[in-house]
């Protein structure tokens, strides 16, 4: 069979899935509305541009555009056997978090010189908080390279519909707008920091400042549930890791202060005064706590420190081995796992590349060329780690004069 033909069975077929998901399930599990949608009458190639609020964004994306996306994808997904399969076969394209990959452009590149329609979500990761995290500049130097137009597609409501953090989807409003933003003479005109700005600009959403406005409503069952993935730092006592969630509710453990997570996405207080209304503004405070920590932290005692943790390491092309089960903590410019059968292995921080949240509770980093992978025993916010990770490594960089990248 010609790759022209069997191109054009995959994508009949790509979208016969897509209708049927649409029908069966997704227009029935949220309420979709769609604001505007300039994908109607364009002709591929273009490129998708999305924030990323929900688990579902690409599909929920696709299900509106006449041709399927082939969307970057992080290559996690493509070590999954079915789901790899899948993703493949649809002409997804595998991409390593947080690092450069020449094979990624090169396949975009591919793809567009097919008349594909591209799919990127420019922020690299999906939303914690519901904000648009800042851009990786880097597609705007791929939007000038393709100088094929592009669409701006942003969904609104899906990170109270479902937020990263949750294990149960919710019953509530999802927004969604394709805006055409740049087309290929003006991609030609502009330069690659006012392409930069535009996407930019295009592209940010503030969830809880549209659900000021409003007011909409999620139903769904244990809302608060997993919870403590994101929130870390109780904000009565300030204790980091004693949150725990159950149903509706989110309770210290060292403190008994407790917060109840409603059907708009904002917290009622059950015990204790309420210090923030949302999970948003729970961040902004426990993140400073952080850098406070880092402040005042002396001599080699830890920054952090976790028990339970389950150690693998993978060299690339290779699958992962398991190393052990241990502690980890930051201590002296380091990151330490200490294994319960004594083995301790190091990693200076400046050497630490990539850190990433895989599946909301798994920490991820490279580090000599090798990915390095830590599960835990008990909900331990992997999130807190990476930000943790963040602050130190560019607290180190600011002592030595060094560049400070975010």
């Amino acid at each position: 069979m010609g790759k022209k033909r069997s191109y054009y069975i995959n994508n009949n077929v790509a979208r016969f899935i897509l209708y049927g998901a649409k029908k069966l399930y997704f227009e029935r599990a949220f309420n979709i509305d769609i604001e505007v949608n300039d994908t109607i009458d364009l002709d591929p190639p273009y490129l998708v541009l999305a924030n990323h609020l929900n688990t579902w964004d690409p599909i929920i994306i696709n299900m509106y555009v006449n041709n399927p996306i082939s969307f970057v994808a992080s290559d996690i997904w493509f070590s999954k056997p079915i789901l790899g399969n899948l993703l493949r076969y649809v002409g997804a394209i595998p991409k390593t978090k947080n690092k450069s990959d020449f094979m990624t452009i090169k396949k975009i590149i591919t793809a567009c010189n097919d008349k594909r329609v591209v799919g990127i979500f420019p922020e690299g990761k999906r939303s914690w908080e519901g904000i648009t995290s800042e851009l990786n500049y880097p597609t705007a130097k791929l939007v000038k390279l393709l100088k094929v137009p592009v669409v701006c597609v942003v969904m609104k409501g899906g990170y109270l519909a479902l937020p990263r953090w949750a294990r149960h989807k919710r019953k509530g409003k999802i927004s969604i707008s394709y805006k055409k933003v740049l087309t290929t003479e003006s991609i030609k005109q502009l330069s690659v920091d006012d392409i930069y700005k535009t996407l930019t600009t295009s592209l940010f959403h503030d969830e809880y400042a549209w659900q000021e406005q409003n007011g909409n409503t999620y139903f769904g069952k244990d809302l608060a549930e997993d919870l403590e993935y994101f929130l870390f730092a109780c904000p009565h006592c300030h204790t980091i890791g004693s949150l725990k969630s159950r149903r509706n509710i989110l309770k210290c453990k060292s403190c008994n202060y407790k917060v109840a997570y409603n059907e708009q996405g904002l917290f009622e207080a059950k015990r204790g005064k309420l210090y923030f209304d949302s999970p948003k503004e729970w961040n902004k405070w426990q993140l400073v706590l952080l850098q406070k920590l880092i402040e005042s932290t002396e001599g080699n005692k830890p920054l952090l420190q976790d028990t339970g943790a389950i150690y693998h390491c993978r060299e690339q092309g290779k699958a992962a081995v398991l190393q052990g089960q241990g502690v980890i903590s930051i201590v002296d410019s380091k990151f330490v796992f200490k294994g319960n059968d004594g083995q301790e292995v190091k990693f200076p921080l400046l050497k630490i590349l990539g850190q990433t949240v895989q599946w909301n509770n798994i920490l991820e980093f490279y580090s000599r060329n090798k990915l390095h992978r830590f599960l835990f025993e008990d909900k331990v916010s992997a999130y807190k780690w990476v930000q943790m990770l963040n602050f130190s490594i560019n607290t180190i960089k600011e002592e030595q004069g060094m560049a400070v990248y975010e």
